[in-house]
């Protein structure tokens, strides 16, 4: 979203906000129910002109400026907005930002005939403004114009998902939680842990290697701290307070199978996610399980996906293997072991949950901590904003243009996008159609290799969302799963390419080529280099999947997006999550231009 005045931070962080819902009604109801008209700038810049969003329902239309007539939504807001009739919208009134959240929740709320999950939706959206507000103070107290470093990156997507309607809703810390273990902040701290006595202890581990040698080094106990034999398990400080105050867990306190221990040993970073903790000296990210909603979800490892992430590292370790050879820069992070506690004297469906509550996985973080010349950047960093307002990219592109003719720049960009295509695509697109293992390419999974400013890889993590194919995978491979723990790992092929198609056309590149707009590129010429990049994938392939997934895009089949907003409205699970189609940018418009006298 473009910087458009010297503004507070307070104004900062209620457009941001404001203009992150509207993202949401516009891609998810005004696309699909064609409420949207452009009238074209006077100015003759056929891209420019002023949008009109219909609010059928209240009776509205807002109009706000737009450098661009996007495709699928993605706009670049010039301008404050304005709000009127929609019969009779010649008189118009300045809307504040602040106010534009609770118009559009009205407007579902009259849409579905629903009034009953206002309250808690605005509660959602000022909890996420809060938080905002913090980050771009902290930034601007702190003065950084750039991340230096992997950790810093994963710390500075100050503004969150931008088609998201409460994108940094964290309902469960306090203020001064938030402070502490809200990535913005560059807090680190260290984790607390639980010894439990043999029969409590759950652990899968894929690696072969001792792990709880590896949490007694972590924790840097003294031997007599803990009972002979007895394991250790990790929880983030939060979590460790949440599971102290569960009765079934102050029981196996009193009766003496379960010790808490308190903090101590290695200090974490939190990493985008909030419950993702790094150490750039120890081997292993640690995803904890974190028992509040953080946007969509409630964030704790549920039982069947810490099974889950081990069988599947062992499975795809050779599958990784395979892909980092025929791509080079490409690689995906595996989840070798995971711990958690089997707390006794409680049903079935309790444990499963305890179990959850306490799960915590460890995920190999050795790539990023090599000694190569090689910046780590989190991909939804780079394509997002900094505290200023101004796109992460342009730094990234200003780096490499130095030196360079002001009239070559707009070809450096289009040249590093080019790298960028041949480093994403490819190996996920292979993964799928030969490999039959879908995975989530979205803004937060992915980290960018980049050497002296130029795309040089990609490395892609977490296996939560990450599945194989029905019908491209051979199930006696998996043999001894069962339950949840097989529904989690093994999905039907369109449900596949709905996660698929949305994570790496929508959510990703969409939001680079939006960014790479603001610059000065052009949309229709960076989709169809997007075009180009699935052609080459697919000129030399015949299987019938191929052309039927990558031959339908290229002649118009329309593509899904994922509904943050109807899906929040609803009060679904993120598994549950709604979808919408929408027009495919890779072939038309989305919105004819109209000259206006």
């Amino acid at each position: 979203m473009n910087k458009l005045i010297s503004e507070s931070v307070d104004a900062t962080a209620y457009r941001y906000s404001a203009l992150a819902i509207l993202n949401c009604y516009v891609r998810e109801i005004a696309i699909p129910h064609k409420l949207l008209d452009f009238q074209v700038d006077n100015s003759g810049v056929s891209d420019k002109g002023i949008l009109f969003i219909q609010f059928p329902r209240l009776g509205k239309r807002l109009s706000v400026n737009v450098a661009n007539q996007s495709l699928l939504g993605n706009y670049i807001y010039t301008s404050g907005a304005l709000i009127g009739d929609l019969i009779d919208g010649a008189v118009c009134e300045s809307l504040a930002w602040e106010t534009l959240p609770s118009l559009i929740i009205d407007e579902l709320c009259q849409r579905y005939q629903n009034h009953s999950v206002k309250a808690d939706m605005l509660t959602q959206i000022e909890n996420s403004i809060a938080l905002i507000k913090q980050s771009v103070a902290y930034e601007q107290s702190q003065g950084a114009a750039y991340y230096g470093n992997y950790i810093e990156s994963e710390s500075s997507l100050i503004y969150g998902h931008s088609f998201h309607p409460a994108p940094k809703c964290r309902q469960g810390f306090s203020d001064a939680e938030t402070l502490l273990y809200g990535p913005e902040f560059g807090h680190s701290f260290q984790l607390h842990y639980f010894t439990l006595a043999p029969e409590l202890l759950w652990m899968e581990n894929s690696s072969g290697s001792s792990v709880q040698s590896l949490i007694h080094t972590m924790g840097q106990f003294a031997s007599e701290a803990i009972p002979a034999g007895w394991g250790l398990v990790p929880a983030h400080p939060w979590q460790a307070k949440y599971l102290l105050q569960q009765e079934s867990i102050q029981k196996a306190i009193e009766k003496g199978s379960l010790i808490y221990l308190g903090a101590a040993g290695v200090y974490f970073r939190p990493t985008a996610s909030v419950r993702t903790l790094y150490n750039p000296d120890f081997p292993y990210f640690l995803k904890c399980s974190l028992s509040m909603r953080i946007t969509n979800s409630v964030r704790k490892n549920a039982y069947y996906e810490l099974d889950a992430s081990i069988r599947l590292t062992t499975i795809l370790a050779p599958v990784v293997a395979k892909l980092a050879l025929q791509f080079p820069g490409f690689e995906f992070v595996l989840e070798p072991f995971a711990l958690s506690a089997n707390i006794p004297d409680v049903g079935d469906e309790l444990q499963n949950d305890l179990r959850s509550h306490f799960g915590v996985i460890f995920r190999d973080a050795t790539p990023f901590q090599r000694p190569e010349k090689v910046q780590h950047v989190l991909s939804a960093t780079l394509f997002g904003d900094n505290h200023q307002g101004e796109p992460w990219l342009v730094q990234c592109i200003n780096s490499l243009a130095a030196g360079t003719p002001e009239a070559h720049v707009n070809q450096l960009a289009l040249d590093w996008f080019t790298l960028y295509l041949q480093h994403l695509v490819p190996p996920l697109l292979s993964a799928y159609f030969d490999q039959g293992v879908a995975c989530e390419p979205h803004l937060q999974n992915v980290v960018v290799k980049l050497e002296n400013g130029w795309p040089s890889g990609v490395i892609l993590r977490d296996l939560e969302g990450t599945k194989l194919i029905k019908g491209l995978w051979d199930e006696s491979m998996l043999d001894g799963m069962a339950g949840k723990v097989l529904a989690s790992v093994l999905h039907d092929e369109n449900k596949t390419w709905q996660r698929i198609s949305y994570c790496l056309l929508v959510n990703h590149i969409a939001q680079a080529i939006y960014q790479l707009c603001r610059i000065g590129a052009n949309e229709k010429v960076l989709w169809g280099m997007v075009r180009d990049s699935l052609k080459n994938f697919a000129v030399n392939r015949t299987s019938h999947l191929v052309q039927h997934r990558i031959g339908g895009l290229l002649k118009g089949d329309s593509l899904i997006t994922k509904a943050n907003l109807i899906t929040r409205f609803f009060q679904h699970a993120d598994s549950n999550a709604s979808y919408v189609l929408l027009p495919n940018p890779l072939v038309a418009p989305v919105v004819e231009a109209r000259e206006y006298a």
